[in-house]
């Protein structure tokens, strides 16, 4: 008798992939929306202007603006991590806690300049909140969470690519289910790293532009 047998969620609990997505989407909202409002902040009271007369180069800046929101970004995924998936939900953690560390420093990185460049654009508050919504749902969308990449249009298939949630998923649920590591998936965390630099480069170009 042949029976099938599925690996990495043997009893195919289906809350295991739903809070891993919904995990990582939510962590896209923190990631985009701090360091949008906190640059929206410095516009509103006027304090930008101040910041860009001081020799700090506008990648410097911004730096300064992506680090402190890595480090509260860093303690949530912990406190959700080791507080309520695995005790309460009891997803398992079969990778490394290093890798998926690493990981998560780099998806900051790239959500964090798309809120840097969102800032750019809005001057409140408000504008910063609905342009991250706005931007949220196709990130969202693109990145195969809601719709399997394979019932996509062909030319949509190609726009998943460019959606930085999209290897957050694929390399996040690889280390928590499967056990893999960085460099088994090192094409995806390359993929990462590029979009995580140009977004943030296009960030410090047009923020440049409109305080330079």
């Amino acid at each position: 008798e042949v029976r099938s047998r599925y690996e990495f969620n043997e009893n195919l609990k289906e809350e295991w992939t739903m809070c891993l997505q919904e995990f990582f989407t939510i962590l896209t909202l923190i990631a985009i929306l701090l360091p949008a409002t906190a640059m929206v902040n410095e516009k509103q009271f006027g304090t930008v202007e101040q910041l860009m007369v001081t020799p700090l180069r506008p990648w410097e800046i911004m730096l300064a603006k992506v680090l402190p929101m890595v480090g509260i970004f860093i303690i949530a995924s912990f406190i959700c991590i080791y507080c309520v998936m695995i005790p309460i939900i009891g997803i398992p953690l079969r990778g490394s806690i290093v890798d998926f560390l690493i990981l998560t420093i780099m998806f900051c990185f790239a959500s964090s300049g798309l809120g840097l460049l969102i800032s750019t654009v809005s001057n409140n508050l408000s504008e910063t909140v609905l342009l991250t919504l706005l931007a949220l749902f196709p990130i969202m969308f693109l990145s195969g969470a809601w719709v399997p990449p394979e019932a996509m249009p062909s030319w949509m298939q190609w726009l998943i690519q460019l959606s930085p949630l999209k290897y957050y998923l694929d390399i996040g649920i690889a280390i928590f289910l499967k056990g893999n590591t960085l460099i088994f998936m090192w094409k995806e965390f390359l993929s990462l790293v590029g979009i995580g630099l140009f977004i943030f480069w296009l960030g410090a170009v047009r923020f440049k532009k409109m305080f330079g």
